[in-house]
C-alpha cells in the first residue's frame, strides 16, 4: 500500500464578527491506499471542516495537503473542481439523489464527468440493486438510496471515496449493509475510504482511526485487529 494523502499543519481559521476562529488547527496526518479510515469526534469537532479540505471544497489557511505527491492546498477554484471531479467521490447523509432520474439515470450523470469511469449498470450491480435500475428514488428505500449513492459515488473510480455521516439517516441493519459496502470498497477495490461520523461505537471498525476534539486530532493511530461490521453494536 502506498500513501495517498499526506496532510501538513492544515489550520483553518474563519472570522466570525471580527473575531478569529480556528476550526481546525495543526492537523497532520497520513492516508494510504486500500484502507478504510473513520474520522470521529462530536458536533463542532473540526469534522466537517476537515472534510471539505480533503474533498476539495475549502482550503487551509495554513499548513499543505499533497495528493498521489501533489499539493492541492495551492490548487486555484479551477483546479480544484477538476481535483473533485477526477479524484474524490461523495457519499452524503442524505443521499443527494436527483428525484426526476432513475437508479440507473443517477449513476449514468456521474460518470459522464470523468474519462476512466466505470460501467454504470456494472456499479448498480456491486451494490445489489441490477434489478432496481429502472426504478425512482422515490420508489426505492432509504437503504437502497444510499447504496445508489454509493454506486454513484464509486462508478466515477475515484482515488478517495469521502463518506459524510453515510449511516446517519438509516436503521441499524442498514447501516451495517453500507458499512459493509464500503469496506469492501477499500479492500477489494483498493479505493481509500473516509468515513466521518460521530458515532464512536465504529471507533474499532476499519483499519485507520483519526479522532477530534475542538478542532485538534487527539488521536491519529491504525487499528491492527478492526472488528468485523457485525460485531459492532450501536
Amino acid at each position: 500500500m502506498g500513501i495517498i494523502m499526506q496532510a501538513r499543519n492544515i489550520t483553518k481559521v474563519y472570522k466570525v464578527g471580527g473575531i478569529e476562529v480556528k476550526a481546525l488547527y495543526n492537523a497532520s496526518f497520513v492516508l494510504e491506499e486500500g484502507t478504510l479510515t473513520i474520522i470521529l469526534g462530536p458536533s463542532g469537532a473540526g469534522k466537517s471542516t476537515l472534510l471539505n479540505v480533503i474533498g476539495g471544497m475549502d482550503v487551509p489557511t495554513y499548513g499543505s495537503l499533497e495528493v498521489e505527491g501533489v499539493e492541492v492546498s495551492r490548487f486555484t477554484e479551477r483546479e480544484l473542481a477538476k481535483y473533485r471531479r477526477e479524484k474524490i467521490g461523495f457519499v452524503f447523509q442524505f443521499y443527494n439523489l436527483m428525484p426526476n432520474l432513475t437508479a440507473l439515470e443517477n449513476v449514468e450523470l456521474a460518470t459522464e464527468l470523468k474519462k476512466n469511469a466505470k460501467n454504470p449498470r456494472s456499479a448498480l450491480a456491486s451494490v445489489g440493486l441490477a434489478e432496481r435500475e429502472k426504478n425512482f428514488p422515490g420508489q426505492l428505500s432509504g437503504g437502497e438510496q444510499q447504496r445508489v449513492a454509493i454506486a454513484r459515488a464509486v462508478a466515477k473510480n475515484p482515488t478517495i471515496l469521502l463518506c459524510d455521516e453515510p449511516t446517519g439517516a438509516l436503521d441499524y441493519e442498514t447501516g451495517k449493509e453500507v458499512l459493509a459496502l464500503l469496506e469492501k470498497e477499500a479492500h477489494e477495490e483498493h479505493k481509500t475510504v473516509v468515513i466521518v461520523t460521530h458515532n464512536s461505537a465504529l471507533s474499532r471498525f476499519g483499519d485507520h482511526l483519526i479522532k477530534l476534539k475542538n478542532g485538534q486530532i487527539i488521536t491519529d493511530r491504525q487499528i491492527k485487529n478492526p472488528k468485523p461490521i457485525e460485531d459492532i453494536d450501536w
